[in-house]
């Protein structure tokens, strides 16, 4: 199969031919369909020796594991349900093995290209909201409300009734974040204080 892999050069990677992921009891194969891109990995990369697998947030089908030669997928992933999860690296490949646990069921009507983008992203805004506690009725503000984590830190944020303000450093940047919920945007520290 295929996967990228880091150079070892800062930064870089390539796609080279790498032995199947074996598949441990509890784990399920996965054909990768999309793969999100998160800052750790990239971060991760300007240091990783040559042959790290980067990829954490990935979704696909579930593989036909008894023609891969490991045991057959139990319970609801079934070969061919969709799944979104995250993996503690090497899921930019084309396959990957992970556990049972780490993995969801996309839903109708949500693409793999999106489910990809939940896992890192959606559960950190989501763990730091349940931080605050109850936020209906509450306001909130979101800073770097552009990036991953913050777009859905304010839809959810939203979705669990707040008043919520998107902060963005350039007035183009808010595109579309009233959209995801933002009462209001602003622009830098200086919008938020008007």
């Amino acid at each position: 199969m295929r996967a990228l892999s880091a150079t070892g050069d800062e930064g870089l990677v390539e796609l080279l031919r790498v032995p199947e992921p074996s598949v441990a009891a509890g784990e399920v194969l996965v054909d990768v369909q999309a793969v999100s891109v998160n800052r750790g990995e990239l971060h991760r990369l300007t240091s990783a020796t040559a042959g790290w697998r980067p990829g954490w947030d990935f979704a696909g089908v579930v593989a036909d594991q008894e023609k891969s030669g490991t045991a057959p997928a139990t319970g609801h992933l079934l070969p061919g349900t969709r799944v979104f999860g995250i993996a503690d690296g090497g899921s930019w490949a084309e396959r990957v093995a992970v556990p049972a646990a780490r993995l969801a069921v996309i839903p109708d009507g949500l693409t793999v290209e999106w489910a990809a983008t939940l896992p890192t992203a959606g559960l950190t805004a989501l763990r730091m909201l349940r931080m605050a506690g109850d936020l209906a009725g509450a306001s909130v503000l979101v800073t770097g409300a552009v990036g991953g984590v913050g777009r859905f830190a304010v839809h959810l944020a939203r979705r669990f009734k707040a008043e919520v303000t998107a902060m963005v450093g350039r007035p183009e940047r808010g595109e579309g974040l009233a959209a995801l919920g933002a009462a209001k945007v602003v622009v830098g520290p200086e919008g938020w204080k008007q």
